[in-house]
This record gives C-alpha cells, structure tokens and sequence, in this order.
C-alpha cells in the first residue's frame, strides 16, 4: 500500500447506498466506494418488502460504484429496505453492516 494512503479503517460503515428504478420495470440497488480502497464483498443481501434477496457478492473499485438488479420484473416504486453487505478485509476477516434504505 502506497505510504499516505492510510489504513482502510471503517471501510464498510462509509459505503454509500442507493435505491434505482429502471424503466422496464426492474429495480435494484447501487453501492458506492468513495474510499480509495477495493471494497471485496463477500456476501450482499436485500430485504424489501417481505422478501429477502441474496445477490451474487463482487469487488466495487475505489471511487465507483456498482448495481445490482433484483431477480425478475420488480418495479418497486414505493419502497424501503434493509442491505446487508459483509466484506474481508485486509486480514481477512468478515465485517458486516446493514444500511435501512429508503427509496428515493
């Protein structure tokens, strides 16, 4: 690791999550890196509505983000929900955090 680039401390508690329609009736989830670290997932779960989504875990890039779309037609206009994302760190332990979305 580059020497001032700090240690990734807190890496999961400062994700940024975001709720997103797309206009063929699909709706999902965006997760937001603004660290310069890899954020490496190893476990991502979506409840909304009742319903509990597990969604295949990846690695997000510094300063970027990524979607994921929950399985089939769900245009959930009107929602709130609970994510859960669990990520190793660099010692590779697990750390977990659950965010409340509300849909926006």
């Amino acid at each position: 690791r580059p020497d001032g680039l700090g240690k990734p401390d807190n890496l999961a508690k400062k994700l940024q999550i975001k709720t997103v329609n797309k206009g063929s009736g699909k709706s999902g989830i965006v997760i937001v890196n603004p660290q310069p670290w890899f954020a490496s997932l190893s476990n991502l779960n979506v409840k909304v509505n009742g319903a509990s989504y597990n969604l295949d875990a990846d690695m997000i890039a510094p300063f970027s983000s990524q979607t994921w779309w929950l399985p089939g037609k769900r245009s959930l206009k009107s929602f709130s929900g609970t994510v859960t994302v669990t990520l190793v760190n660099d010692l590779g332990a697990r750390i977990s955090e659950s965010y409340d979305v509300p849909h926006h």
